[in-house]
């Protein structure tokens, strides 16, 4: 890519972003978009906004379980 910038950006760890949510954050900012209707038009276009591995889903859906017997 010809007159392209490369960015590094070091953000704490208490903040909870990984790098995959950053590139939503940027992505949605530079189309002049608010995140949530970026990941509507994401999700429309059938591409996962969601990033998780095994462990991370199998938490989510324990998680849900719970939820659901209150």
């Amino acid at each position: 890519m010809s007159n392209a910038k490369v960015l590094k950006i070091s953000v704490p760890d208490y903040v909870g972003i990984d790098e995959y949510e950053a590139r939503l954050l940027l992505a949605a900012e530079l189309a002049g978009l608010r995140l949530e209707d970026s990941m509507k038009e994401l999700s429309r276009r059938r591409i996962s906004v969601i990033n998780w591995d095994e462990k991370e889903l199998e938490e989510e859906l324990r998680s849900v379980k719970e939820l659901a017997r209150e």
